[in-house]
């Protein structure tokens, strides 16, 4: 909630002729949570997305300086898989869960 917040105050402040600037940041990498959950040098894609470098962070951050808009975002989407299990209808999306869970469920049971 208080990113919320923290956005309706930039908007507010540009509507009104001042500067406000809402960042939303996606995974960041070498810090954080999600940077401890990393194992060794493999890639971690979380939410469709993956971490993003620090340097890239501050060149993104220093065009996001120079425009006028109030809320921004930046982050890193991970290269969509193709391929086996997808679905083209919603019955087989369904099947393909349920055929993954009885599998996960069949096979750490067995």
């Amino acid at each position: 909630m208080a990113n919320s917040v923290m956005e309706r105050i930039c908007e507010r402040r540009m509507k009104e002729g001042f500067h406000g600037l809402a960042i939303q940041w996606g995974a960041i990498g070498d810090v954080g949570l999600v940077a401890d959950m990393q194992e060794d040098d493999k890639e971690l894609v979380i939410g469709g997305t993956l971490q993003q470098e620090i340097s890239s962070c501050l060149n993104t951050l220093e065009l996001f300086l120079l425009q006028d808009r109030s809320i921004v975002s930046s982050m890193v989407v991970a290269e969509k898989k193709k391929g086996f299990g997808r679905a083209t209808n919603p019955l087989e999306a369904v099947a393909n869960i349920m055929g993954k869970f009885i599998t996960n469920y069949y096979i750490k049971d067995s």
